[in-house]
């Protein structure tokens, strides 16, 4: 029988590895930024955190609109400053956990698909362990 992603004995060896390259981005992405929007954005991805956790397990469609709208409000805010942020694409570390894997290059095509087909993005509880 083929293990399922929570399953996969390998799994959180490549939490630690995403987590690695999802902080040196953001450290990177953040260098762009002055003191006061270095601290908007964590915020920014800290409520989107908070959003994940709450969508987690329900098919409420309010959670994908609150984050929907706060992307909207830092998009109008920042404008093209926000160029950095928005290119990085952090929310894709939060969905389709095999394909951002593959994208970064911790695992290949080939083991997303057989291992991770299908499966959405990590679990709030895996994300929160980090931060």
């Amino acid at each position: 029988m083929e293990n399922t992603p929570q399953e996969h004995p390998k799994r959180i060896e490549l939490i630690d590895k995403l987590y690695a390259k999802f902080s040196n981005d953001f450290t990177e992405m953040l260098r762009q930024y002055d003191h006061a929007q270095k601290i908007q954005l964590t915020e920014h991805l800290m409520a989107l955190l908070t959003i994940s956790e709450d969508y987690e397990g329900t098919e409420d469609r309010q959670y994908l609109d609150n984050y929907q709208a706060l992307e909207s409000a830092l998009l109008k805010k920042y404008r093209s400053k926000l160029q950095p942020y928005v290119k990085a694409g952090f929310e894709f570390y939060f969905f389709e956990f095999g394909n951002i894997l593959a994208a970064t290059g911790i695992i290949t095509d080939d083991e997303a698909k057989k291992h991770y087909s299908g499966f959405m993005g990590l679990f709030p509880k895996e994300v929160f362990v980090y931060f």
